[in-house]
């Protein structure tokens, strides 16, 4: 069923002549940068090396093949229909690194340099297109086994289409195979869409609606061109309202993939406007509601965030050169456009203003977000947020109502003058040996506790969790000295129904000193609390006293911290371990 749904050396397609195409495509026609930083990335690309996840470079040369892993060297068969590639296999490696390069990010240094220096690499980058045409025959190979890494290819050709729609070197011809090639990929999307509306339902979704918005609205010519800008349009709204919640927390509990989805929202605003189109005024709320959030949860000093959920590296539209973990650029472009005023001063950051033309503004129009101090609640999402002077403490505790992402209930972040004192180790690969999933995705990864071994929830296959904490209640609140947050949880249901995990956490005033009071409720007898603690090496641990009035001394344990999706360095975590239900545990900063 599915080889004829999506047929292999399907008919080439004609199109409406570039000529005419051309005069009527205005995408980019205005956007023109002021300045840019520079382009330090841009000898690389050209050379022949690819930037993977944001972080790690491998050289693929001129004649890449578009199948081959970088890191092992396991080719996959591009003559295979699709559905028959699989896309976990210890054996084989991680996917993602034969996705990565062809979602053709590496693009946008390329358009960057050309518009600083006011050259012209459209050659190269056809000669890339091409290249990957002619390398990943239509519904076949690896490069199609994912919905969403096509509609991120498709959405950066069409930008560099848009970019270099006036050089000599896009002639006809080239203009007829790039399209066709875009065509196919789109019906590809169409067909294949409720996968990701129903089955998958996360950043996915959001991506793939979104690509068959803006090219039904750029190639209305497209046989089913209409459709797939109604029902992209329809479905994207829908998948906005649904996926970001009304406290701006986002459903796949990941800072990465929460900024992922403001980056569509600015294509999507972009298009929309360009277009003479809006959409439902929720979705310009949600987008705002998302600012806010993550915008109080990130370091002033250094633009990152806490390095919390899924983080896969993922950034598709790289319009500056500031570190994968800062998200100065990409806040800054969403609320220029909400609000009519930057977030932030000046700064490399300003470069992603070359995405969205500076004149564009919402039709909804919003407060400039200022930075509040004391506590900002989240609760739908289920996060808490103290803010004060140089310091951030980030709390994560909630039920879920959505697929959790990490068993990470109570996990507690500290960061102090832009250092994050009290770490999230990230989660590395999703394709590896299942020590490292159980370590990076389960409980020990975090800051909060754990009986024996067990994780809070109990693993499944790939992504999936058993057993879901439940919240039972919450609480923040302020004396004349204190910031006090109050949280329990139901959890470890799978080893005993009745668990409660009770935290209370009382940061001092002025006083970079945090006291920490983990209460085990029916702990089974036999079992043992662990209080788990990621910290570098300014914080300390004053002391940690059981129930009973017993000093526990923490054990040094070797661990592992990814702050780059591929990338991990050997870290040394503290345990407390206890047979007692409580546990109090002071620190400090020095």
């Amino acid at each position: 069923m599915y080889e004829k749904k999506f047929p292999i050396n399907p008919v080439e397609k004609k199109f409406d002549s570039f000529e005419i195409w051309c005069s009527s495509a205005g995408l980019l026609d205005g956007n023109r940068l002021i300045k840019t930083t520079v382009n330090s990335r841009i000898n690389n690309v050209l050379d022949g090396y690819c930037l993977y996840f944001n972080k790690q470079w491998y050289f693929l040369g001129e004649h890449y093949d578009w199948v081959t892993n970088p890191s092992n060297g396991f080719s996959y068969d591009k003559m295979q229909h699709w559905t028959k590639i699989k896309d976990i296999n210890e054996k084989d490696g991680d996917i993602k690194y034969v996705w990565e390069p062809s979602r053709f990010t590496f693009i946008y240094d390329v358009i960057r340099y050309d518009e600083q220096n006011k050259t012209d690499h459209s050659e190269w980058v056809w000669k890339r297109i091409e290249s990957w045409i002619k390398g990943n025959p239509i519904n076949q190979g690896p490069n199609y086994k994912c919905s969403q890494e096509i509609s991120l290819r498709v959405l950066n050709w069409v930008y560099s289409l848009n970019y270099y729609k006036h050089s000599k070197s896009l002639t006809e011809e080239r203009y007829q195979i790039i399209l066709n090639a875009i065509y196919w990929q789109m019906k590809h999307v169409f067909d294949n869409i409720h996968f990701s509306r129903i089955a998958v339902r996360n950043n996915h979704a959001i991506t793939e609606t979104l690509a068959l918005y803006i090219v039904g609205s750029l190639f209305p010519f497209f046989d089913g061109a209409l459709k797939w800008k109604a029902k992209g349009k329809n479905w994207f709204e829908k998948e906005i309202i649904y996926q970001i919640y009304e406290d701006g927390t986002y459903l796949q509990f990941s800072h990465n993939y929460h900024r992922v989805v403001v980056q569509l929202l600015s294509w999507a605003f972009m298009i929309a406007e360009k277009t003479q189109d809006h959409f439902h005024y929720l979705v310009y709320d949600r987008a705002y509601s998302s600012l806010d959030f993550l915008y109080h949860a990130q370091d002033e000093n250094t633009g990152w965030l806490s390095n919390y959920g899924s983080n896969d590296g993922a950034l598709f539209f790289p319009l500056t050169e500031c570190d994968f973990r800062d998200y100065r650029p990409q806040l800054q472009t969403l609320h220029i456009f909400l609000t009519g005023e930057p977030l932030y001063g000046d700064g490399p950051w300003n470069d992603d203003s070359f995405f969205m033309n500076s004149k564009l503004h919402s039709p909804v129009k919003f407060k400039p977000i200022k930075r509040r101090n004391g506590w900002s609640k989240y609760p739908i999402g289920g996060f808490y947020i103290l803010r004060e002077y140089s310091t951030i403490t980030f709390i994560k505790c909630g039920g879920y109502k959505d697929r959790p992402a990490q068993a990470d209930d109570l996990h507690i972040d500290i960061w102090h003058e832009g250092k994050n004192v009290l770490y999230d180790c990230g989660s590395y690969k999703y394709n590896t040996n299942r020590s490292l999933i159980k370590y990076f995705s389960g409980t020990r990864s975090h800051n909060t506790v754990m009986l024996n071994d067990f994780d809070q929830m109990l693993k499944g296959a790939r992504f999936i969790w058993y057993f879901w904490t439940r919240l039972q209640n919450v609480s923040v609140s302020e004396t004349n000295d204190s910031y006090i947050f109050n949280g329990r949880i139901n959890v470890f249901r799978f080893i005993k129904k009745g668990i409660t995990h009770q935290r209370t956490i009382i940061k001092k005033k002025y006083r970079l000193f945090w006291e920490v009071t983990d209460n085990i409720d029916n702990m089974p007898k036999g079992l043992q609390l662990n209080q788990i603690w990621h910290i570098d090496g300014s914080l300390n641990i004053n002391s940690s006293i059981a129930r009973n009035g017993e000093i526990v001394v923490p054990e040094i344990k070797k661990g592992y911290k990814s702050n780059y999706y591929g990338v991990k360095d050997e870290v040394l975590y503290l345990e407390c371990k206890t047979n007692e239900s409580l546990i109090k545990t002071e620190l400090s900063l020095l």
